[in-house]
């Protein structure tokens, strides 16, 4: 089973990463956080709907396909964990913007999770979807120009390596073992 990163969106600028994307999108204000996902769905590159999640303690757990399930916990000190349910390999462990001064996450109606920064003052949030045919949608969400323009994402398992190709990187564990792709990131103005 393979697992895609997306994008990088930037406005609001916002970026996204699955994995299976990445991306950056810049939309002018946001109005709320309800907003956010309709932005985020508008700036994607593609049409993938998010999948259906329920929520578990503090965490949204979602299938992405038969074999796969993406965990997004709400609290920022602990990391996404993408796992396929056909082996026991070694699952994804994504910490997004490591360092970010992030609040606790956000459920949103539509199924994603949203992580704003702290103070209200660092100019980007955090949206994270489980997408349902395709893997894990991370965009960025920058409220405008002076927000930061470098947004940087931990992926690779301990050990592990990740490989620059033409269509994004390939992650692999510490045996060189592939466990996950990522898309290209991309960017786009709302």
């Amino acid at each position: 089973s393979r697992r895609w990163l997306f994008g990088r969106d930037a406005g609001v600028l916002l970026g996204s990463a699955l994995i299976g994307s990445m991306g950056v999108t810049a939309a002018a204000a946001v109005d709320g956080v309800d907003e956010v996902e309709r932005i985020v769905a508008d700036a994607a590159p593609s049409d993938s709907s998010v999948a259906d999640g329920h929520v578990v303690g503090d965490e949204l757990v979602a299938s992405i396909d038969a074999a796969e399930t993406a965990t997004i916990p709400l609290d920022r000190s602990e990391p996404v964990v993408i796992a396929t349910g056909r082996d026991a390999g070694t699952p994804l462990v994504v910490d997004p913007l490591p360092g970010a001064e992030l609040a606790e996450g956000e459920f949103l109606d539509g199924g994603s999770v949203y992580f704003e920064d702290v103070d209200g003052e660092a100019g980007f949030g955090l949206v994270v979807q489980p997408l349902s045919d395709e893997g894990t949608r991370f965009t960025v969400v920058i409220h405008d120009p002076a927000s930061p323009t470098e947004f940087r994402f931990r992926a690779a398992p301990d050990g592990g390596r990740i490989e620059l190709v033409e269509q994004g990187a390939l992650v692999f564990d510490a045996d060189g073992e592939f466990i996950a792709g990522v898309m290209p990131p991309w960017a786009t103005d709302v």
